[in-house]
């Protein structure tokens, strides 16, 4: 009993890195609601470790994002907010794995500005500058600051991604 139930677990485990690894080519594919969908399975498994988690939460975050886009092309408002309240959901279980990862938070903060909630995109930028400062970053939360009506501190990261930009630049 014991050897099955070791068994029966790896074949589980295997069963969600392969749906893992399937949504990963579906991504390649551009195949958007498949991966969705396969990630989504390899999630609901429970068995993936805590960096399978990160990379599937993250990946799945971005297909939202993306299908998101797609529904603010064709006007489709209120499937836009839904597949980013989903991507907003998936980059914070991300963000609960691995906290330190700017990236993570500046994609989230992109995600907040589409749904025009500028003070949560700002606060993303925030925690992202502060693990990185970064000019691009600045350029995003001042467009965040901009849309809120904060002038004075929009032109100051504006300015300011300029000044690092130039330094990075060497000039």
């Amino acid at each position: 009993a014991a050897v099955c139930l070791v068994l029966f677990a790896a074949t589980l485990q295997a069963g969600s890195l392969d749906d893992l690894r399937a949504a990963n080519a579906a991504v390649e594919k551009g195949n958007g609601d498949e991966a969705i969908r396969l990630f989504t399975q390899a999630l609901l498994a429970g068995d993936l470790s805590p960096a399978d988690q990160f990379a599937a939460h993250k990946a799945r975050a971005a297909e939202y994002t993306s299908k998101s886009m797609i529904a603010d092309a064709f006007q489709k408002r209120d499937d836009a907010l839904r597949l980013r309240t989903s991507a907003i959901a998936d980059f914070t279980a991300a963000l609960d794995v691995k906290a330190d990862d700017a990236n993570l938070y500046v994609a989230r903060g992109e995600v907040h500005h589409l749904n025009d909630q500028y003070d949560l995109a700002i606060a993303d930028f925030d925690a992202a500058l502060k693990l990185n400062n970064s000019p691009i970053t600045l350029v995003q939360r001042a467009t965040s600051l901009r849309a809120k009506g904060d002038y004075d501190h929009a032109v100051a990261d504006f300015t300011a991604a300029l000044g690092l930009d130039a330094k990075d630049a060497g000039l």
